[in-house]
């Protein structure tokens, strides 16, 4: 829920990947509201392509924010911009179902560019009987040629957890982990007003309450196989409401990483390398927590010469190149899908223009 981040890369959806510019732009209050009200109503969508209510406006306002994005990046950006690999914001997912809803509007967004649009990447893997997510591990296994030693595990910490463990030859295991900061963000905002836990200073300042820790953790979804995935609302804070607020942060950033550890009992080799990539590795708390539970060397993705904020933009842009192509973008071991698939699908802003209401 922190805003739109956007990289302009240069790819050819293979052996490269140059960032070439990146771009950072928080949502407005009021915009924040209309995706929170999104994400409560999106709990009772069956089809994919409704938008009721609050959702329609919701779309329609994310999507403006993202084509003012896309504007202030060619400003900056000195050179033409061919592909835009759009996710747009999760509502629901529930791939148990096959359902899967991103809201933003494509053709909308090709027709103000003037640039083709890939969206949808989630859908096809989804619809196939895999969880569409996490869908970063083919930018992760470029990536890990850059890290000391293989095995690596790319651990993603935004408002879901998940990790990509990267094998000596390019092997890919990925799945969701857990929660990652949205749990401990819903609890400041009700206790404090606060969007988060700054450097997990309130988390640090408390105890984890054992008894609540290991009411947290008898969800069924840690003792599932992977691959798995999760909706940003499958926990909630009830378990630690009766916490102070110092020992109800240490609590759910204990949850948070507990969660990962315990997930790398499920990889096939033992990492040697842990690189933590989203707004979680800025919290103290959870990067020291870490590192003392795990076995290897834990560092922020900057320790490979990656933005370690800006990984999914980049990985997406990278990911609509391959949609592009055909190429794969997901495999049975990363989303459970029964065979490695391709996605996506791709608006021709000509087209888009053309029929702007189709």
């Amino acid at each position: 829920m922190d805003g739109i981040d956007a990289a302009v890369l240069r790819t050819d959806g293979l052996r490269t990947g140059e960032t070439l510019h990146t771009l950072h732009v928080p949502y407005d209050d009021d915009l924040r509201g209309l995706l929170r009200a999104a994400l409560r109503e999106a709990r009772a969508l069956t089809e994919r392509a409704a938008r009721p209510g609050v959702l329609k406006e919701a779309e329609a306002a994310l999507t403006e924010a993202h084509i003012a994005v896309v504007e202030k990046l060619r400003a900056d950006h000195d050179g033409d911009i061919d592909l835009i690999g759009f996710h747009g914001h999760t509502v629901l997912h529930r791939p148990e179902e096959r359902l899967t809803v991103q809201i933003g509007d494509a053709r909308a967004l090709a027709a103000a560019t003037g640039i083709d649009v890939m969206h949808d990447l989630r859908a096809n893997d989804v619809a196939h009987g895999g969880q569409g997510a996490p869908l970063t591990p083919a930018w992760h296994r470029l990536l890990a040629d850059r890290a000391p030693a293989r095995p690596v595990v790319f651990v993603n910490i935004g408002g879901v957890a998940n990790l990509t463990h990267v094998g000596g030859q390019g092997e890919l295991m990925a799945f969701d982990t857990g929660p990652g900061n949205a749990l401990i963000d819903d609890f400041m905002r009700a206790r404090t007003g606060e969007p988060f836990d700054e450097d997990g200073r309130m988390a640090l300042s408390g105890a984890v309450d054992e008894r609540a820790l290991r009411r947290l953790q008898a969800h069924p979804f840690f003792h599932a196989r992977p691959p798995k995935s999760l909706d940003r609302n499958a926990f909630d804070i009830s378990a630690v409401e009766h916490l102070s607020t110092e020992d109800g942060a240490a609590t759910l950033t204990a949850f948070t990483v507990c969660s990962i550890t315990h997930a790398a009992e499920w990889l096939p080799q033992p990492p040697q390398w842990w690189i933590v990539t989203g707004g979680g590795r800025r919290n103290r708390a959870i990067m020291t927590w870490l590192a003392e539970k795990v076995e290897a060397p834990v560092a922020p993705a900057e320790a490979l010469q990656c933005d370690g904020d800006m990984m999914e933009a980049e990985a997406w842009a990278y990911l609509a190149v391959r949609a592009v192509k055909g190429l794969l973008i997901s495999w049975p071991q990363t989303t459970g899908a029964p065979e490695p698939l391709s996605g996506g699908v791709l608006v021709r802003a000509e087209e888009a223009r053309e029929y702007p209401g189709k």
